[in-house]
């Protein structure tokens, strides 16, 4: 049998639904930065960065599946974390 819902099971219930919605928009604008930003690498920095902090694959792992040296995988790294964060610095300091 179904107990009825009382008052403060509805008030929790409503906030839950809240605080999920909340969430769901968060993530949303999440995704949308992730892409943003994502988008001004090159597709072997992009796959370089993905791999390493999406995936977790080492330095090492992304060097052979991508049949590069470990050394290169560095490279595209750094070069792919300076422009993400020139391109942060400048939104933070354009405003936009």
């Amino acid at each position: 049998m179904n107990a009825p819902v009382s008052e403060d099971d509805g008030e929790e219930m409503i906030r839950y639904i809240e605080d999920e919605n909340v969430n769901v928009a968060e993530h949303a604008i999440d995704d949308l930065v992730i892409q943003e930003a994502l988008s001004i690498l090159t597709e072997k920095q992009r796959t370089v960065i993905v791999d390493k902090f999406f995936y977790g694959y080492t330095e090492t792992e992304i060097a052979q599946k991508m049949g590069i040296s470990r050394q290169s995988v560095n490279r595209l790294n750094k070069k792919a974390l300076l422009k993400l964060n020139k391109m942060f610095w400048e939104q933070e300091h354009d405003g936009t």
